[in-house]
């Protein structure tokens, strides 16, 4: 979704729900960001880590010459010396497959990770299921969040 800068000159926060549009990044980048997100949510569930999001920034730019991964770069993400990550190669970011129109280059990542699913938020789940649909429920197990999560992101990209 384009956002646009308030009279204020302040770019809003949007959430989840406000996250209309996709995030083009083409077969391969998107085959990359899929495998990454499940090493990092595979990593949260055994923290028993919950109510975490992902943070996305896009940049609407002049995008030269787009670095798009390649199965090299994914088989061999050390092959990349220069950069901290392979998903950094374009700006520090990811580009979009849209370099027609500029492209965009998308800044993500996983943020607020500190939440365990302790006591406090199991009693808080359980007196919530009484009232409301389980799975409407924001505050559930790590597993069962990060498979919400999962389904939620790799659904937003394209």
């Amino acid at each position: 979704a384009r956002v646009e800068l308030s009279e204020t000159g302040e770019s809003p926060v949007l959430k989840d729900l406000n996250f209309r549009d996709n995030i083009s990044c083409g077969a391969q980048q998107r085959l990359a960001l899929v495998k990454q997100i499940e090493n990092d949510l595979q990593f949260l569930q055994k923290s028993n880590i919950m109510d975490f999001s992902l943070l996305v920034g896009i940049h609407n730019g002049d995008m030269q010459n787009p670095v798009v991964i390649s199965e090299k770069m994914l088989s061999d993400p050390l092959s990349m010396h220069r950069y901290h990550s392979i998903f950094q190669l374009n700006d520090g970011g990811v580009s979009s497959r849209n370099v027609e129109d500029g492209g965009h280059v998308y800044f993500m990542g996983i943020i607020d990770i500190l939440q365990e699913f302790n006591t406090r938020k199991k009693i808080e789940f359980r007196l919530k299921s009484l009232r409301y649909n389980r799975n409407a429920i924001s505050g559930v197990e790590s597993k069962l969040y990060a498979e919400r999560f999962r389904k939620y992101v790799v659904s937003k990209l394209a």
